[in-house]
């Protein structure tokens, strides 16, 4: 977090109170009671704060100015490393105060993320309803953190990673989870927040595999028209585009036939789009590209969309590297039609 201040900012963290600035954050971290997810933002010095506050709270956004969250950084580092080898009961809150502000400052600090995963670990597990509430709280926070506007948060590798252990944990004492919720709350938002978010649709892949008996064919099918509807208002998204290609072609959960029309709908619906609107991003055509040569494709979708693929060549340029991309599609689609027509 510290790249992110100017000397302006750091020289000025030394003039206030840091501990008072630390004490106010704690309490609008830990207060919240409401179900919607903290949205929480950095303040740069064009915001001016209303004389004694440290930090500005509406509802469920929360602004920080960058230079009182170094102020709160310093005391919660000095709190946490002074306890950190400390199991007793007295300083649970104290850990799991500090570690919320490290984490707020900087996503990365894997200690702080262990030793949340620690005070977990302390919860009684044959106590259920205790472990549950502490589990719910906890992945409170980070998607709270996951799907604020925080450019590095949105993608941390260890909060999605500390959020898969969460969910892990969940799993090994018979909670169940709503993978519908977690799509539609945490993951889409995190990659809107930041596009092309590898690690949130990793995490949404891993949510898909690690259910123990597998998606039922309703679920599976509202899986697929949720992401498809997101990566149509997405169409420069290559990440969300590769989950939807791992839902059609690797996680067929659906018959055989339902299956091979929820492709075609798919392939339909996306060459429409593309075709309406000249679209000429490599994302969507890659994901055509992949999704007609993966042989999962009827001959009946390839002969629908092979007419609005001719349109869209013939209004291209020659020699560029979309116009191959969507010529190899109409090749594809032409050569089973040439084929059947053949008798091959």
């Amino acid at each position: 977090m510290s790249r992110a201040l100017d000397i302006d900012a750091k020289a000025s963290a030394t003039a206030i109170d840091s501990q008072a600035v630390y004490n106010e954050l704690v309490e609008v971290l830990s207060s919240n009671n409401s179900p919607e997810l903290l949205e929480i933002e950095f303040l740069g010095k064009g915001h001016i704060l209303p004389p004694g506050a440290n930090v500005l709270v509406e509802v469920n956004s929360i602004g920080i100015p960058k230079t009182k969250l170094i102020q709160a950084f310093v005391v919660a580092r000095h709190i946490f490393f002074n306890h950190i080898n400390d199991d007793s009961s007295a300083r649970y809150q104290d850990i799991r105060n500090s570690t919320a502000v490290i984490l707020l400052t900087d996503p990365e600090h894997l200690t702080a993320a262990n030793a949340r995963k620690r005070l977990i670990q302390k919860v009684r597990k044959d106590n259920i309803s205790e472990i549950e509430e502490a589990l719910t709280k906890e992945l409170y926070f980070i998607d709270s953190l996951l799907t604020s506007r925080l450019n590095r948060h949105t993608k941390s590798p260890t909060l999605w990673g500390h959020r898969k252990w969460l969910l892990e944990v969940r799993q090994s004492i018979g909670l169940r989870h709503d993978i519908h919720r977690d799509l539609a709350s945490i993951v889409m938002i995190a990659a809107e927040r930041h596009p092309r978010n590898y690690y949130a649709w990793s995490h949404m892949r891993w949510l898909v595999e690690s259910v123990v008996d597998g998606l039922d064919a309703a679920s599976n099918e509202l899986l697929i028209s949720d992401v498809k509807n997101w990566c149509v208002k997405h169409p420069s998204d290559t990440s969300g585009w590769s989950f939807l290609l791992f839902c059609l072609i690797y996680i067929s959960l659906l018959p055989r036939e339902t299956m091979a029309a929820q492709i075609a709908k798919a392939c339909e619906e996306v060459v429409a789009m593309a075709v309406s609107w000249r679209w000429k991003g490599e994302s969507l055509w890659g994901f055509l590209r992949t999704l007609v040569t993966s042989g999962r494709l009827s001959d009946e979708a390839k002969r629908t969309i092979l007419e609005p693929l001719e349109n869209m060549l013939h209004n291209l340029p020659e020699d560029t590297k979309i116009r191959r991309m969507i010529q190899e599609v109409h090749d594809h689609c032409l050569q089973y039609e040439q084929n059947n027509q053949t008798g091959r």
